[in-house]
């Protein structure tokens, strides 16, 4: 899929769109999440395939993804609400670095229909 040989950090989030996108039906169908079947994958701390894009504003908005998605996994109520939280921080970080998977990320909402 990669043709540059992807390294640990592009790895680390195509695995966190594919629970993303488990959590999503899950949810779809009325079931909890928690973080026991989905760990915080910290890829904040991976390394890059391009390491200039490790800015402050980067770290920012992995700080947000994170404290978004700790919301999401500690809440046994409104986890939907949470769950549109995590993937608005990855659209909104996507916007600033990396755009290529922002067409799969858009795919992740709770109301998206193919």
């Amino acid at each position: 899929k990669d043709p540059n040989h992807p390294k640990p950090m592009g790895l680390m989030m195509r695995a966190m769109a594919d629970h993303c996108d488990s959590i999503r039906v899950k949810l779809l169908h009325g079931e909890t999440v928690d973080s026991l079947q989905y760990p915080l994958m910290p890829f904040w701390s991976a390394e890059p395939t391009d390491s200039s894009e490790l800015s402050p504003l980067f770290f920012s908005n992995a700080e947000l993804f994170a404290n978004a998605y700790r919301t999401l996994m500690q809440s046994k109520t409104e986890q939907k609400d949470h769950y549109t939280a995590v993937i608005n921080a990855c659209i909104h970080c996507h916007n600033s670095f990396c755009q290529g998977p922002l067409k799969r990320i858009r795919k992740l909402p709770l109301d998206f229909k193919p």
